[in-house]
């Protein structure tokens, strides 16, 4: 029994420390954006940020301003950057549609997107902890 009670544990961990070791092959390859909830995720990850966190650095914009070639407007401000992320206005990317609504939207990693999940991130790491 004691040596069952060994072997079931050592099946368990090890299918624990399987699955914790896989990563997410997208991660690093484009950004995911759901324009119904306002969230921005690294490739097909879980690993995401919200948007609406912008509603409360409207004054620590500056850096997504410059890289976009325009200000976040109000009143709906991630309404506002989730169509900034969509079609920016320097045209220099273009996003990709992922399923036939429109909701789930492919854009690339660059100099803009990674500025607005790294402004997004710490703006949600400064609010929540």
């Amino acid at each position: 029994m004691k040596h069952l009670s060994l072997l079931v544990a050592m099946v368990l961990l090890g299918g624990c420390m399987s699955l914790g070791g896989t990563k997410d092959e997208s991660i690093g390859e484009f950004y995911s954006l759901d324009t119904r909830d306002f969230r921005l995720c690294k490739g097909t990850s879980t690993h995401c940020v919200s948007l609406i966190t912008v509603v409360s650095m409207q004054h620590e914009l500056g850096p997504i301003e410059d890289k976009f070639g325009r200000a976040v407007r109000g009143p709906n401000y991630p309404l506002d950057l989730t169509r900034m992320l969509i079609s920016p206005p320097n045209e220099a990317y273009t996003s990709q549609r992922l399923d036939a609504e429109g909701r789930y939207r492919r854009l690339p990693v660059n100099s803009q997107t990674n500025t607005v999940w790294s402004l997004m991130k710490s703006g949600s790491e400064q609010m929540y902890h």
